[in-house]
């Protein structure tokens, strides 16, 4: 009988009254800019002076899907320790990294066309019959929440369409 000896859960859940709150959070941090750093194939704004309040924008506007996070994993504090954003232009990517010291990392899909790619993880353990890396996207469209452990490696392929990928990311750690 095969039993699993280990499963990595994500959180997934769709964002309630997305585009009022897509609206509201546009409005909201319109005044980021994003850079481009070296060796980078990407913009954010993750360096950027007036992101400062990002985490304080984002707990308030998606507290009811931070809340049920918690309740699902029992946590009775979230701490965001760091949140920023991610603009990927046509041919624009990510190489596979993780968060490193965190407990769990999210995305939140802020635009996300049906032809974009949603990210792509890595199983911290070869396939057992090939020894091939394992591979798998989570089915997520935009306004979609996905929270999940920050060290599990993860990657954006090259986005293929002239229209803009966006996400909000951040790190989380939780207490009981």
């Amino acid at each position: 009988m095969i039993q699993t000896l280990f499963s990595i859960d994500a959180f997934v859940t769709p964002i309630k009254n997305w585009k009022t709150k897509k609206l509201k959070f546009k409005k909201q941090i319109k005044n980021l800019t994003y850079h481009r750093r070296p060796l980078t194939t990407f913009e954010t704004t993750r360096f950027d002076e007036n992101n400062k309040n990002l985490t304080n924008i984002i707990l308030d506007i998606f507290n009811e899907e931070f809340n049920i996070f918690g309740n699902e994993c029992g946590f009775n504090n979230l701490n965001i320790t760091d949140s920023w954003i991610v603009k990927y232009k046509q041919h624009d990517h990510q190489i596979a990294h993780h968060h490193g010291r965190v407990m769990y990392s999210g995305i939140i899909y802020l635009d996300l066309d049906k032809q974009h790619e949603t990210t792509t993880f890595i199983a911290p353990f070869p396939n057992e019959l090939n020894g091939n890396t394992k591979l798998t996207q989570v089915e997520c469209k935009e306004g979609n929440l996905i929270i999940f452990p920050a060290h599990l490696l993860h990657f954006v392929k090259p986005n293929n369409i002239k229209k803009e990928r966006n996400i909000v990311s951040f790190d989380i750690n939780c207490y009981i």
